[in-house]
């Protein structure tokens, strides 16, 4: 049963996503997404079997314009499409229609990002208690 749940998860959390975009007036379709964190686990590069690969796969079919950053990643490949990890910064977040946050490295600040993102699915839990709100809403699992 848990593994049958762990198989689902990464569609719920895109749903999610798609159901917060709704709510903010936006589709899936063309929207920017930037993931945090593609390792399997926290504050390791390892990627093999990380429930990442499957939200941006699911992403990708849904046409959202994915982009991620992972300290520990430089690179993916994702369906065949290779993937560069991208400088974490206050404008890329503020560009990003929906912020997921997939692995909670201890590098991130969670305060900062929470202070710049609008929009925020958080599955780790990282950002709650994490400073001032500013303008993002989170969603949580």
């Amino acid at each position: 049963l848990a593994d049958s749940i762990n198989s689902r998860m990464p569609e719920h959390v895109v749903a999610l996503v798609a159901d917060a975009l709704n709510d903010a007036g936006r589709a899936i379709n063309g929207s920017n997404v930037l993931v945090l964190g593609v390792a399997y686990k926290p504050n390791i590069d390892d990627v093999r079997e990380s429930p990442a690969l499957d939200v941006l796969t699911e992403l990708l079919a849904r046409k959202a314009a994915i982009s991620y950053h992972d300290p520990y990643v430089p690179r993916i490949a994702v369906k065949g499409q290779a993937f560069i990890s991208q400088p974490l910064t206050a404008a890329a977040l503020a560009a990003a229609d929906c912020v997921i946050v997939i692995t909670d490295h201890q590098d991130f600040d969670w305060a900062w990002v929470r202070q710049h993102a609008r929009l925020i699915v958080d599955t780790r839990n990282a950002v709650r208690g994490a400073g001032p709100a500013g303008s993002a809403r989170v969603v949580s699992l």
